[in-house]
């Protein structure tokens, strides 16, 4: 199946993890729809290449070594055009809230499996705001919209 790159929905990883980093864009770059244009391993890093490569989405990690990912949740989205998805490992439900406030357009676990992590990249390009299904369960989403 052909997708013209304009429908393509560009996504920068910011994570800590490379290992983690590689995986995600096997996963992301093996859809039709889908390719990463940038990974960084910092939260200044990060911002720096979604300042230079304006993507669609960005995929971010909350804990970052030199800085923590809500932080740049306001910075990513008012001078880029990009929709910030945070993904986490960390079980903080004022966290989350923290980083849909900040901007954010969806929070997903770590634990998720690829398939979840696709759908909810689909789901915040479409305009939703996608959470986990366990913040779901913790978190009241018309207390933060």
């Amino acid at each position: 199946m052909f997708v013209s790159t304009k429908n393509l929905i560009r996504i920068l990883i910011v994570e800590d993890n490379q290992f983690l980093i590689d995986g995600l864009a096997i996963i992301i770059n093996d859809e039709p729809d889908m390719k990463v244009v940038g990974k960084a391993n910092t939260g200044s890093e990060g911002l720096n290449l979604a300042l230079c490569e304006n993507p669609d989405l960005v995929l971010l990690d909350i804990g970052l070594g030199d800085v923590c990912g809500i932080d740049i949740i306001p910075d990513l989205i008012n001078k880029t055009d990009s929709k910030v998805l945070v993904m986490t490992g960390m079980p903080v439900f004022e966290l989350y809230e923290e980083a849909l406030l900040n901007g954010a357009r969806g929070v997903m676990i770590k634990d998720n499996t690829a398939d979840v992590l696709l759908h909810a990249i689909r789901k915040v390009m479409e305009g939703e705001i996608w959470l986990s299904d366990s913040i779901k369960q913790a978190i009241s989403i018309e207390n933060l919209v």
